[in-house]
């Protein structure tokens, strides 16, 4: 067989008829191009069906025990045969049987004697319309698959829009009520210090909505164009400890420590700024999901040409099941401790690492927490 090519498989035809003469016959016509099986008996007819792959019946319609008409309405009362097509090998030539054998089923009549050419020619015919027909119901059956997950598909949309929406007047609806009423509280008068609190209460509010809503526009604003054009050099530990940077304050503020291990550096080539941008976002979910007065640590590995990056967190974790959810935008598969948020921040690093082919995982840890991690491939 050539490599890269399907085998074709054999067409079966079953031939049945209670005189071995018109079994030899038929099958001196027809064997240099199908696969055979015989019988003398429809009741062995009706079991060879429904044991073995028949593409096509050739039935004789006198036989003594059990006459061709009533081995074709057993073949078509059983589900494993019923699409089986049938065409009747048979001596009587009367408009009556042919109506009969037609209303029962059959796909063709062949009046014995036969000749072999027009033998040939008819299981030919039955056998390219049994695939064509075959081919058709194929083509149904992935049709309709394609329109129940296109329908999955919208509805899951629909569903994210609904929470999406919710989230997003959950989310901003603390901040804005804050904004308006400290706003409100500076027309009247107030002490300095009370100044100074409401407009820090105004801009920790600002600074609440500017949260939520950088990640929409990162999600939205993703191009994989330019994130492939934008491919360059990086230092890989230079871009970790430059992410650690970027946190401090968060880090922080949460209480949380931060710990790189990096002892060796690998140069990749990737986009510096988008690889920065889902890394910053990992770790920082890594901050926020993490108790104060806990770890979040990084690690870089290489091996073998692959650098890999861990961020493993002391949080609580995402339930395994949960896993492939998290991928997804707008799924809050938890609240972050103290932080409202839309269920972005996965999502915007799946698809920003998809965009840059390179993989992107998450595992509980044994000890307790999640890791996070992602491969880069070496530059040499």
């Amino acid at each position: 067989m050539l490599m890269g090519l399907e085998a074709v498989k054999p067409v079966t035809l079953l031939l049945v008829d209670d005189e071995p003469i018109n079994l030899m016959v038929m099958a001196n016509a027809l064997e240099d191009e199908y696969r055979l099986l015989s019988t003398r008996s429809g009741t062995e007819a009706v079991r060879l069906a429904r044991e073995n792959p028949v593409d096509l019946i050739l039935l004789d319609v006198m036989m003594p025990e059990q006459s061709g008409y009533q081995t074709l309405a057993q073949l078509r009362n059983c589900p494993e045969t019923s699409h089986i097509p049938v065409i009747f090998v048979t001596a009587l030539k009367d408009t009556a049987s042919e109506r009969e054998g037609i209303g029962l089923g059959a796909v063709d009549f062949i009046s014995k004697p036969f000749d072999m050419g027009v033998l040939r020619l008819r299981v030919a015919n039955q056998v390219e319309l049994a695939n064509y027909r075959r081919s058709l119901e194929q083509q149904v059956v992935e049709r309709s698959r394609e329109i129940t997950e296109l329908k999955l598909a919208a509805e899951r949309e629909s569903q994210a829009k609904t929470v999406f929406i919710r989230s997003l007047y959950d989310c901003l609806n603390n901040p804005l009520t804050a904004i308006i009423g400290f706003s409100q509280l500076l027309q009247y008068d107030s002490t300095p210090d009370e100044i100074i609190e409401y407009g820090k209460q105004i801009h920790d509010a600002g600074e609440l909505i500017s949260s939520l809503v950088d990640p929409m526009l990162s999600y939205t604003g993703l191009d994989n164009e330019v994130i492939c054009r934008e491919r360059g050099l990086t230092s890989v530990r230079d871009l970790i400890y430059e992410v650690v940077d970027l946190l401090a304050f968060v880090a922080q503020e949460r209480q949380v420590k931060v710990c790189v291990s990096a002892e060796s550096d690998a140069l990749s080539r990737v986009s510096h700024d988008y690889l920065r941008s889902a890394l910053r976002e990992v770790v920082r979910n890594a901050i926020l999901y993490s108790p104060a007065g806990s770890t979040v640590s990084l690690v870089l590995t290489i091996d073998s040409g692959t650098v890999r990056i861990e961020v493993r967190d002391q949080g609580p974790g995402i339930p395994l099941a949960d896993i492939p959810a998290a991928m997804f935008p707008f799924n809050r598969l938890g609240k972050p401790l103290g932080k409202e948020g839309l269920g972005l921040g996965l999502a915007v690093v799946h698809r920003t690492l998809d965009a840059l082919a390179l993989p992107f995982g998450l595992e509980n840890q044994a000890e307790g927490g999640l890791c996070c991690w992602m491969e880069l491939q070496q530059h040499r």
